[in-house]
């Protein structure tokens, strides 16, 4: 019976974990972003759910005297709006190297587009580095 009990919750529990997935989007990436720089990344269909983006920073460079650089991360709508910017976000990134990470909020679906630039408030911070950028929409 325990057993039987123990099969049956792990079905379970795959099965949601299966739908879950199934109402994501999920994209990979890398970053190479130098000092006082803006890129503009790919536009990509999401699904309606919270919008989130992971980096990972593998280097960084230290520029103008300081230990740490920054990033600036926006988040935009593909369309043809007065206002396509969902939202921002700065970072700082230092030797801790420690995975950013932000949610956007809860988004309907649609094409969207991110910004990342290392000139934050007029400054022209060091470059980043990532081999890991995860952006995603989940439920």
């Amino acid at each position: 019976m325990k057993k039987t009990l123990g099969i049956t919750a792990t079905a379970l529990f795959i099965t949601f974990a299966f739908v879950a997935m199934m109402n994501a989007s999920t994209y990979w990436s890398t970053l190479s972003l130098g000092t006082g720089r803006t890129l503009k990344g790919a536009t990509r269909a999401y699904t309606a759910g919270i919008n989130a983006i992971s980096i990972n920073p593998y280097t960084f460079e230290k520029a103008n005297g300081l230990d740490y650089t920054k990033l600036e991360v926006a988040l935009y709508d593909d369309v043809s709006t007065a206002n396509p910017l969902v939202g921002t976000v700065k970072f700082r990134v230092d030797d801790n190297k420690n995975k950013l990470r932000y949610y956007f909020g809860d988004q309907p679906a649609g094409n969207r587009y991110y910004k990342f630039s290392t000139k934050v408030d007029g400054f022209n911070y060091g470059g980043v580095t990532s081999e890991e950028v995860l952006m995603m929409s989940f439920e």
